[in-house]
């Protein structure tokens, strides 16, 4: 019988879930989504949703398993990719939204994770011809989740609608709009990064200047500036403030 490679990953990611509910740590948002929507794509293997079960087994392994080097090594105080090292650092931030928080994570790890997970599966440009219904896919039901999880933050984040005013008709098209745009962002990517494979001085030049853009975006993310700044800290004020609720909120049974 095979062994399912996305199982030791929620065994890490539950222990990661438990240690932040624990210490209170804000680090907690994102992977208790993060593992919600983990649950939530091996839910789908066996169904006929993706084309090829065993690539998306591998896939999914492969993608979290980024997040999960990212996080030990913040712990660690080790070396990590500054994108991630943004993410990371905003969770010592008490002002941020919690809204703020998730789409740090996001933000790094579609952005930046995301291609080079998908060019090491894919191997090469018929490889990627091969992946791109299945990558399409699992964008498809990350944007599916959203409701969902506005639902959630809605009870969490009562102004959080104030952020309807950034787009039409509400916050969540902003959001589901973001990921469009995150996952064009990491399909090209990942055909550079497949383009270069023979050049791996290129590659790790080309990773550096991504690295830096992703960086910046999350740095936006945090600190937005203008009118957006000061709809966030009205979206802030009334905001839970119980990390351990909002993590236990967050961590809820698999988003299907």
């Amino acid at each position: 019988m095979a062994i399912d490679p996305i199982d030791p990953v929620l065994v890490e990611m539950d222990a990661i879930v438990d240690q932040c509910l624990a210490q209170a740590s804000r680090a907690g948002y994102f992977a208790a989504l993060y593992r919600r929507v983990t649950r939530t794509v091996r839910s789908k293997i066996g169904t006929g949703y993706f084309d090829d079960d065993a690539r998306m087994e591998v896939f999914d392994a492969t993608f979290a398993g980024r997040y999960l080097a990212a996080y030990e090594g913040w712990r660690a105080g080790t070396l990590i990719s500054a994108c991630w090292q943004v993410a990371f650092a905003a969770v010592a931030n008490p002002s941020l939204i919690l809204l703020q928080n998730l789409l740090a994570g996001m933000n790094a790890h579609i952005n930046y994770d995301l291609g080079i997970a998908t060019a090491e599966v894919a191997g090469s440009l018929p490889g990627l011809d091969s992946l791109h219904g299945d990558f399409d896919k699992i964008n498809d039901l990350l944007a599916s989740l959203v409701p969902a999880v506005f639902s959630e933050l809605s009870g969490l984040s009562p102004l959080i609608h104030l952020l309807e005013d950034l787009d039409e008709p509400g916050e969540e098209k902003l959001v589901s709009r973001v990921l469009d745009l995150a996952r064009d962002f990491s399909w090209l990517l990942a055909n550079e990064l497949v383009i270069l494979k023979d050049l791996p001085d290129r590659q790790q030049t080309l990773l550096a200047m991504k690295d830096q853009e992703v960086s910046w975006l999350g740095q936006r993310v945090l600190s937005p500036g203008g009118v957006v700044e000061k709809i966030v800290h009205v979206v802030w004020i009334p905001e839970s403030k119980d990390v351990r609720k909002n993590i236990e909120v967050l961590a809820a049974p698999a988003l299907v």
